[in-house]
C-alpha cells in the first residue's frame, strides 16, 4: 500500500446474515473520499449468502478487504471484540453491515482524532440520518429523534443512563483501543466502550453532522427508538439481564448509591432531554 497520511486507519465490520445490505455498505466504504484505509470483516457464521458477497468483494479488492470466517457464532459484541483484538492500527472505525456511510465520514472523524495529543485516548462520533430499508430518509437526525444531546458523552453519570454514542458512528485511536480490549460489553459494545473511555478521561469529540445513513429494516440488533417510544419497557429493562449489570456497574463506580437513585436520575435526565430538543428546535 502506498504511503499516505492516513495509513493505519482500519474499518472493522461485523457481519452476520447481511447479504441483502452488505453491497450497499461495502460500496459506500470503497467510495470514501479519504484513501489509504483497510477494511477488516468478521463473518459470524452466516447461513445466508453473506459469505458469497464477501468473497466477491475480497476478490475484487484484495489489497483493501480482509475477511475472517467464524465457524461458530460469537454474537455481535464478541464479533467486534475479535476484530478489535486482531487488527493493529492507529485509528479504528466500527462498522455495521446494513448502513451506508457518507463519503466524508472517515476523513472527518480521522481529522478530529488527529487533534488528540499523542498517547491520549480519544473517541469521535457523529450523528446519523435515520432511513428505511431502501435508505430513503425517515428522520434527518438520530440525536434529535431520540433527544440525545451529544454533550451527554462528556458527563459520566449521564452517559451511564443514556447512551448517545452509536457504534457505527464511532471511531477511536490506538490508546483508546488498548483500554477496551477486555472490558465486559454490557449492555452493548458501543455503550460499554463509550463509558470506559469517558471514565478514563479520554478526549470525546462529537461531530454534529449525520455521516451515516442508519438503515431500519425490522431486523436491526438495536435500531432507532424514538424518544416517545415505550418508556415503561425501557425502565423495566434496568433490572433485566440487559440493564441490571449497567446499574450495578454505575454503583460500583460510586456514581449512584442505589438502583432507585439511578432511576430518579434517569427520569430527571429524560426531562432535560425533552427540554434540550425544544430549545434546539426554537434555535433552528
Amino acid at each position: 500500500m502506498p504511503e499516505d497520511p492516513i495509513v493505519g486507519v482500519a474499518v472493522l465490520l461485523a457481519a452476520r446474515n447481511g447479504a441483502p445490505w452488505l453491497p450497499d455498505q461495502l460500496d459506500s466504504l470503497l467510495a470514501q473520499d479519504c484513501p489509504g484505509f483497510s477494511i477488516h470483516i468478521s463473518d459470524d457464521a452466516s447461513t445466508d449468502g453473506t459469505r458469497a458477497v464477501l468473497r466477491r468483494y475480497q476478490a475484487r479488492f484484495p489489497e483493501i478487504i480482509n475477511v475472517h470466517y467464524q465457524e461458530e457464532p460469537l454474537g455481535c459484541g464478541e464479533n467486534f471484540r475479535f476484530l478489535i483484538r486482531s487488527v493493529e492500527a492507529a485509528v479504528y472505525f466500527l462498522c455495521d453491515q446494513d448502513d451506508w456511510w457518507e463519503p466524508r465520514k472517515i476523513g472527518l472523524l480521522r481529522s478530529a482524532l488527529a487533534s488528540v495529543p499523542a498517547g491520549k485516548p480519544g473517541m469521535a462520533f457523529s450523528d446519523l440520518q435515520v432511513c428505511d430499508d431502501g435508505l430513503a430518509p425517515l428522520h434527518p437526525s438520530l440525536w434529535a429523534l431520540q433527544r440525545t444531546p451529544p454533550s451527554i458523552a462528556g458527563d459520566l453519570r449521564k452517559l451511564y443512563v443514556c447512551n448517545v454514542v452509536t457504534g457505527c458512528a464511532m471511531a477511536f485511536n490506538r490508546a483508546a483501543r488498548d483500554l477496551v480490549l477486555d472490558i465486559p460489553y454490557e449492555p452493548c459494545h458501543d455503550h460499554a466502550i463509550a463509558i470506559r473511555l469517558a471514565s478514563a478521561g479520554a478526549a470525546i469529540l462529537p461531530i454534529a453532522e449525520p455521516l451515516v445513513r442508519y438503515r431500519q429494516h425490522g431486523a436491526n440488533a438495536i435500531g432507532a427508538r424514538p424518544f416517545f417510544g415505550s418508556y415503561a419497557a425501557r425502565l423495566k429493562n434496568l433490572w433485566s439481564g440487559r440493564g441490571g449489570p449497567l446499574v450495578r456497574a454505575a454503583m460500583r463506580e460510586g456514581l449512584f448509591r442505589s438502583p432507585l437513585e439511578f432511576l430518579l436520575f434517569k427520569l430527571r435526565l429524560r426531562l432535560e432531554r425533552a427540554l434540550w430538543y425544544q430549545e434546539a428546535s426554537l434555535n433552528e
